[in-house]
């Protein structure tokens, strides 16, 4: 039961993040060719010319190459004691190239379907595989 409770939190997330975003784009905004760098949702620059996220409300900056890094964005880094270990093992690393080839050949079936319940049911196996990849990642 608390999956499902967990899978309508997120529907209802994405629902407010996209009833967000097509506001936006009424009163003028611009839908970007960039992606939050948190949740990896589409960007967009609104009439005051500020980039937000629609799905998580993150404002981003967007820097360019050449630009000089703005100090409040400048931190310290982190300690010794701060670091975060990575999880690199060979295990993980086989099961994220093994989950990459699989998102591989569901996108192509995904491009190959007409039929409405397959694109349901792979989209919703891309969006699983998509996740746990993130997850092997962090």
């Amino acid at each position: 039961m608390n999956d499902l409770n967990d899978k309508n939190d997120n529907k209802d997330k994405n629902d407010e993040g996209i009833a967000r975003a097509a506001d936006w784009l009424l009163k003028g905004a611009v839908m970007l060719r960039k992606a939050c760098p948190q949740c990896e949702s589409p960007l967009y620059r609104l009439m005051d010319n500020k980039v937000y996220c629609a799905s998580c409300k993150s404002q981003v900056i967007i820097i360019g190459p050449d630009d000089p890094i703005p100090p409040e964005f400048l931190t310290q880094p982190p300690s010794q004691d701060e670091m975060i270990q990575t999880r690199s093992t060979p295990e993980i690393s086989r099961a994220e190239k093994v989950l990459t080839n699989k998102l591989h050949t569901l996108t192509e079936a995904l491009e190959a379907t007409d039929d409405v319940d397959e694109i349901i049911k792979l989209t919703e196996v891309i969006d699983k595989l998509t996740g746990t990849i993130k997850k092997l990642q962090k």
